[in-house]
């Protein structure tokens, strides 16, 4: 898995790369047989070390990835992003629980900035619909906003005609 990960990060498939290597080491010419099947055995043991140090590597891997998912309830997209995270910052598998906590500090931080923005704009507008309220009741107390306008101003000891409070109305929208 490891190499497959870092084999599609340099664009090549994991077939491709194994071509290139096998492709970079010439076929050697041999006068004696003999030198020739040791050559074969110590390649033959190479490619077993080989196999047997990938093998190694993809069980710390699945280890690790296996400590993610316990530790930390860790999900597929999580476990990923993590393991890409390590690969680019060229960093063991040692590193992958730092690298999943970094990454969900990071996650807690944009998470909190958003609740208190959020919080913020709530509090704006409860403030500024507590203003417009006392705004509001000071008019209706200074008798700016109540009832016609001309309560104020015109004597209640006589009541008025219509024509008279129409007229009063008008004079009053004239002045204000």
């Amino acid at each position: 898995m490891t190499l497959q990960l870092l084999a599609e990060q340099h664009g090549m498939s994991l077939a491709e790369a194994r071509a290139a290597q096998a492709a970079a080491e010439p076929e050697m010419e041999f006068a004696d047989p003999l030198e020739k099947m040791v050559h074969e055995e110590r390649q033959a043991r190479l490619a077993l070390e080989q196999r047997i140090a990938q093998r190694d590597v993809d069980e710390q891997l699945e280890r690790a990835v296996h400590g993610l998912r316990t530790a930390f309830n860790a999900n597929d997209d999580d476990v990923r992003a993590t393991i890409q995270t390590a690969l680019q910052m060229n960093l063991g598998v040692e590193a992958l629980p730092m690298v999943y906590k970094t990454i969900a500090y990071d996650r807690f931080q944009q998470t909190l900035a958003a609740h208190r923005a959020q919080q913020a704009a709530q509090e704006a507008e409860t403030q500024r619909r507590t203003q417009a309220k006392a705004s509001a009741s000071n008019i209706v107390s200074n008798g700016q906003g109540g009832g016609n306008g001309l309560t104020n101003r015109l004597s209640t000891d006589r009541n008025m005609s219509i024509r008279e409070a129409l007229e009063a109305a008008f004079d009053e929208a004239e002045r204000g």
